[in-house]
């Protein structure tokens, strides 16, 4: 606090700017469903429901941390939102310290908000680890680009065991090990002579540590299976790829990449796409170079000019005065970051298509988004050297080349409107974002284009157009627009409402013998996510077709029938709502109508019964008695009452009304076990007993009680 009030006006606006961004991102959050499926779903089951020897996924540190939630009950979605909200502010102050060394500590902090105001806080929103490992991230990077060649084998483990964090948060932290490395090679390089023994100890102490630390943590956290890398999801994904790559046969070649990339949208529901397509490591290949001309395309049209200011410093010599060592090390980072990055998830999403068909014209930027503002970091270095000229009367062949190349880029990506490509609010959110209105896309990415066109002139104009204009432009832009798409969520959709209104009619019990339904998988697992019991399943039906009782699968008593299918009559207790359907079921309900114990939490009214009971139960005092039950009733069920009647009702035919359905039972003067089946059409919830002669003891003369008594009951239950 005593740093606090000794801070400046530019420090205090920065503090104060970023607990307003925080208190302004949990507000946003507070309203909306989950909607990233079925990776929320997967994630909240992992770290909540399951054991976590037991998680199909590696995120072992993530899915401890967010066991948290658990004590939220009901509410642990919104304390996740919370957990992940306070693990991305927190990245702030390691944007702004890693920043710092490279540019004013005004424009770090500028750096360090637009960051965190952009577009990428739309994954607070969602019970993933991308907010967690954005702040394992950021303390990685931080940490690691404060160190140089001369640094000590102990930092160098220290750089290993935060990613083995990293790895512990998300498998995908692995892929930050050989960025890191190539990163070592260029500092040991720029140092003459080149010290191969201490180099090759910095790479083991860095691989040691990581090693150690995803071992060990992974161990203590989940036993023997935290000491998997991948997990089983990601070990099947990648057993897909290789059952894929190693087919012998195929029917069709691949003639040409364009070809391909026209077929794919077209082939999106063809079952036999990949069978057609299809042929191992050539046609890996072939869907690599489509999705990673996305990925170029993306990075070109929200940050051409910042690739072009990096690759600048990556060009010019060691000994050129007016670039500081520390800005071309933070180039070289970002370059083999991002590079390997993009390589990495374009290879992945070739082998998704390839195991599974469906991927190729996504681009997962979300792999490598969070390192964006290393980008923003080279830009201060142009427009805050004083000797970079206004007028640049040296140009640089390869440097416009590679202007020219950005630019044509970018133009064809306005044109096109990133078209075959299909950007996702969760895959790129800072292009999603710009694109969700025409007017904001054609304004920033024109704007971006302007700043090009004038690079290879007026580079100090054109770098600060793009870093105090663009860039907030942008970020601010995109984040309107993702939130527009985000707020959609701000309503249940069905498959939410029949999560909840399921979640309501049925016990835990019923629950875990429950089968969903339908022909969308992703959408089911919204279902799922709503119902939260990990015991559920999932069973996929062609579109149209009628669910059949010979389709329940074995051992399981209740169905939820979506996406609007018929279910056939030999399945009972059918419930039809607006697009969904539950049926089958089994259970039982006692009503004890004993003292203390009546009446019962299954009743939400009683009529006709004296209050309160006797030791034994109670009496009917009415003509008509009637039990209000708190929930619909099955079609059909069996009754079993024990109970005796009251003098002249004695032998006499005593009605049981359900809807417009009535059964007749018997009973002697002493208490006996009657069971008998009725029929509820209509699964009403209301059971009428119709007394044919209620009568009072004293009318009979047998004392002076004057309650119109008709049947004892002792106990009742139902079963289905």
């Amino acid at each position: 606090m005593t740093n606090l009030k000794n801070a400046d006006l530019a420090s205090k606006l920065f503090y104060v700017l970023a607990f307003g961004i925080f208190i302004a991102i949990l507000m946003r959050n507070s309203t909306l469903y989950p909607s990233i499926f079925a990776d929320e779903y997967n994630y909240s089951t992992a770290s909540r429901l399951l054991p976590l020897s037991q998680a199909p996924i590696a995120n072992y540190l993530y899915l401890w941390t967010y066991r948290l939630t658990n004590v939220c009950g009901d509410g642990f979605l919104s304390c996740a939102r919370i957990l992940n909200t306070l693990f991305f502010i927190l990245a702030c102050p390691f944007i702004y310290q890693t920043a710092k060394r490279v540019c004013s500590k005004s424009i770090a902090k500028y750096i360090a908000i637009l960051s965190i105001i952009g577009p990428i806080n739309i994954y607070t929103a969602n019970f993933m680890p991308e907010a967690m490992y954005f702040l394992a991230f950021w303390i990685f990077a931080w940490y690691t680009l404060g160190l140089n060649s001369d640094s000590s084998l102990k930092s160098w483990f220290g750089v290993g065991v935060l990613i083995g964090i990293c790895m512990l948060i998300k498998p995908h932290g692995v892929f930050l090990l050989p960025p890191v490395l190539l990163y070592l090679f260029v500092l040991f390089k720029q140092k003459p002579p080149f010290e191969t023994k201490q180099f090759i100890y910095a790479v083991a102490a860095m691989g040691f540590g990581a090693l150690i630390c995803k071992l060990i943590v992974g161990f203590l956290i989940a036993g023997v299976a935290g000491l998997s890398f991948l997990g089983h999801l990601y070990s099947a994904t990648t057993q897909d790829f290789f059952n894929a790559s190693s087919a012998t046969t195929a029917t069709n070649s691949i003639s040409n990449t364009s070809e391909l990339a026209g077929t794919l949208s077209a082939a999106k529901e063809n079952s036999s796409f990949i069978s057609k397509w299809a042929s191992g490591l050539p046609a890996l290949l072939a869907f690599w170079s489509i999705n990673i001309r996305g990925h170029i395309l993306g990075l070109c049209l929200l940050f051409g000019l910042p690739l072009l200011v990096g690759l600048r410093l990556l060009g010019a010599p060691l000994f050129e005065s007016k670039l500081r060592s520390v800005q071309k090390d933070y180039a070289w980072f970002t370059f083999f970051l991002l590079a390997f990055l993009v390589l990495v998830s374009s290879l992945y999403s070739s082998l998704v298509t390839l195991s599974s068909s469906g991927e190729i014209l996504r681009m997962h930027m979300r792999y490598y988004n969070f390192a964006f503002p290393l980008l923003l970091m080279m830009l201060p270095c142009i427009f805050s050297d004083p000797t970079e000229n206004i007028f640049a009367k040296k140009v640089n062949f390869f440097e416009v080349t590679l202007w020219a190349l950005v630019s044509v880029i970018v133009l064809w990506g306005i044109w096109k409107m990133m078209a075959p490509y299909q950007p996702t609010a969760i895959d790129m959110p800072e292009l999603r974002g710009v694109m969700q209105n025409k007017w904001f896309f054609y304004t920033v990415t024109g704007f971006g284009l302007l700043c090009l066109l004038i690079w290879p002139i007026y580079r100090n104009i054109s770098v600060k157009l793009f870093f105090w204009v663009v860039l907030p432009l942008l970020l601010i832009a995109g984040s309107i627009g993702v939130n527009q798409n985000i707020w959609q969520a701000s309503k249940p959709n069905i498959y939410d409402s029949a999560g909840i209104v399921v979640k309501n009619l049925l016990s835990k019990d019923e629950i875990s013998k429950l089968v969903v339904v339908g022909d969308n998988p992703i959408e089911l697992s919204r279902v799922l996510f709503q119902l939260d019991q990990p015991e559920v399943a999932i069973q996929l039906i062609k579109g149209g077709a009628t669910y059949d009782a010979s389709l329940i699968p074995s051992g399981i008593k209740s169905i939820l029938l979506m996406d609007s299918h018929s279910m056939a009559s030999n399945i009972k207790n059918q419930t039809h709502f607006d697009g969904y359907t539950i049926a089958g079921g089994s259970g039982d309900i006692k009503i004890d109508f004993h003292n203390n114990t009546w009446p019962s939490k299954d009743l939400s009214y009683v009529m006709g019964f004296f209050v309160p009971p006797e030791p034994w139960g109670t009496w009917t005092i009415d003509k008509l008695a009637v039990l209000g039950f708190t929930k619909a009733l099955p079609e059909e069920f069996t009754l079993k009452i024990n109970a005796r009647a009251f003098g002249p009702n004695i032998g006499k035919p005593i009605k049981l009304t359900m809807g417009d359905t009535t059964q007749v039972m018997t009973l002697t003067g002493q208490f006996q076990e009657t069971i008998i089946n009725i029929k509820n059409p209509q699964r009403g919830n209301r059971l009428e007993i119709d007394i044919p002669h209620p009568t009072s003891p004293k009318e009979l003369k047998l004392g002076d009680d004057t309650r119109k008594l008709g049947i004892a009951i002792s106990e009742l239950k139902i079963s289905w």
